[in-house]
């Protein structure tokens, strides 16, 4: 708050009264001007921290959930930042996407201020719809190491990390390692599950209710993460090299239940189900940004991970049911997408987006499922976004993809490509209020595991496998969202959404599995 307190002399001129030739002085009363800290426009709304927010807040998370920006919603507990109608939000950091530890190490008192983008006409944000970009203090050298530990009670967990930055001239780098340690007693939980038989273990038509109690928990995880980048950032170049590695370690998931059954086929018993896992990923990310011209520039960012996991799993029910589930699983992620923007005028932006994506997973189940599963999946995809901004207070746009899909999984072929539809426009009469329309249509594709032709059992009465003929599901959404902003005390949004899901994939449960059990299976049904 700045205040500033003015006596003004008023001067008298010409001999027209009697006291044209005097000086008269006057005491005001005190003028306070108080500057905005956050105002908003068709294009950006921006959000200036406040000492004591910056001063209070643990990292980037911990501020945002401070500065209570109206259009985010930030949960502090999971770390996850989404707008308020539930869409992700992406995070820059000074134009560079923000990863997990970014947030984490970041110097609150170094953060500028705040800028959150709808469908913004700039590479360097690779065509995301919503992002927050912190601006961030820069130096010509120097740097800061920041510690961090954290233990709560009840859960057992303990948490600690340490985070460097040095920066001199055009290059920073970034040095981040953390260790997390996590015990309970108090995992699982109590069921109820009601089957319908058509012909269980030969034995004709039976309705059987299942009861689970749990009576003993026990977990432990460890992991780590470490990673290193290297950004070379100058006004017309930003080059970032990074390398991550990370490891988490789950060497007990115990859980022991108690099992009562409806019917005298099933006696009352206990189950144990013991199960553990180890996974690890080594991964490479580049970004890449030139700007060609004053009107043009270009994007290019570059990712490869290398990872390997290992699960174990043994259900024991009754004396004679031993399942026994372990599997092991290489992965392998490359993708290159390229983002080019012209800005021809002040009022128009165009945007380019090309991107190649492709996955290569073996799995290799061992114990009473034994198999091996090979899935090879491929998306390409050719983007144009155009946005009008005009006089500050309209932003209107459009946007047209095609998605090729490729899926090869152990001998099933299932190729696909579909449309990515989008339009938007945003209204801000002035840097209080805005007004902001966008409604989408395109189609959402199953994960790997939805996919998996394997068959597994689960416990005496289920059994489970994916569908590999999945085929993708269309959407159709729309959201019409305003925002006020009246003085730096006060702020509210209010949203209205509409979202229709089409051919959607759920899950059926069916009395198919060996001697007449239930499987679970995924399948795809009209829905919305």
């Amino acid at each position: 708050m700045l205040t500033m307190i003015c006596g003004i002399v008023a001067t008298a001129a010409g001999a027209q009264t009697e006291t044209s030739d005097s000086i008269r002085a006057q005491q005001l009363d005190e003028v306070v001007i108080e500057a905005s800290n956050q105002r908003i426009n068709a294009e950006v709304s921006t959000y200036i921290p406040m000492v004591r927010q910056k001063n209070a807040a643990q990292n980037a998370v911990s501020l945002l959930s401070q500065m209570s920006i109206p259009q985010i919603s930030v949960d502090p507990v999971s770390q996850t930042i989404q707008t308020a109608h539930g869409q992700d939000v992406s995070v820059f950091i000074d134009f560079i996407p923000a990863t997990s530890e970014d947030l984490k190490g970041m110097r609150t008192q170094d953060v500028k201020k705040v800028e959150y983008y709808t469908h913004p006409a700039d590479a360097r944000f690779q065509g995301a719809k919503y992002v927050i970009n912190f601006v961030m203090q820069k130096y010509e050298w120097g740097g800061y190491t920041k510690l961090n530990a954290n233990k709560w009670f009840g859960v057992n967990r303990t948490e600690g990390s340490v985070y460097s930055k040095i920066a001199y001239k055009k290059m920073t780098f970034d040095l981040f390692a953390d260790e997390i340690y996590l015990t309970n007693r108090h995992t699982g939980q109590n069921s109820v599950e009601n089957f319908r038989f058509a012909d269980l273990y030969g034995m004709g038509p039976k309705d059987v209710s299942r009861v689970s109690e749990m009576r003993l928990g026990r977990y432990r995880n460890n992991s780590n993460d470490i990673s290193f980048r290297a950004l070379y950032d100058t006004e017309n170049i930003q080059i970032s090299n990074r390398i991550a590695y990370s490891l988490t370690n789950v060497p007990r998931n115990d859980v022991g239940n108690t099992l009562t059954y409806s019917d005298a086929l099933f006696p009352s018993t206990e189950s144990f189900t013991k199960t553990s896992s180890k996974d690890w990923a080594l991964k490479y990310s580049g970004e890449y940004f030139f700007m060609l011209s004053k009107q043009t520039g270009l994007n290019v960012d570059a990712g490869y991970t290398y990872g390997h996991n290992d699960l174990n799993s043994d259900y024991t029910a009754h004396d004679d049911l031993s399942i026994i589930n372990n599997a092991k699983e290489d992965i392998h992620e490359l993708s290159v997408y390229l983002h080019l923007n012209w800005n021809p005028g002040k009022a128009n932006r165009f945007v380019t987006n090309f991107g190649v994506q492709h996955d290569w997973n073996i799995i290799n189940y061992y114990g009473n499922s034994p198999s091996k599963q090979k899935y090879d999946v491929g998306i390409y995809f050719l983007g144009q976004n155009y946005q009008h901004i005009f006089n500050e207070k309209w932003n209107v746009g459009a946007g047209l993809a095609w998605i090729w899909e490729t899926n090869r999984i152990s001998g099933v072929n299932a190729d696909n490509n579909f449309p990515q539809t989008n339009i938007n426009a945003t209204w801000s009469p002035n840097d209080k209020h805005q007004l902001y329309l966008t409604a989408n249509y395109g189609s959402m594709f199953p994960g790997s595991s939805q996919k998996s032709p394997n068959m597994l059992q689960q416990d005496e009465l289920m059994w489970y496998r994916g569908t590999p003929e999945l085929n993708d599901y269309k959407y159709t959404n729309a959201l019409l969202s305003y925002t006020w902003l009246p003085d730096n005390r006060w702020q509210l949004s209010a949203d209205a959404y509409l979202g229709m899901i089409k051919d959607r994939c759920v899950t059926l449960y069916s009395p198919t599995g060996p001697d007449g059990t239930m499987l679970l299976w995924g399948t795809k049904r009209s829905g919305c």
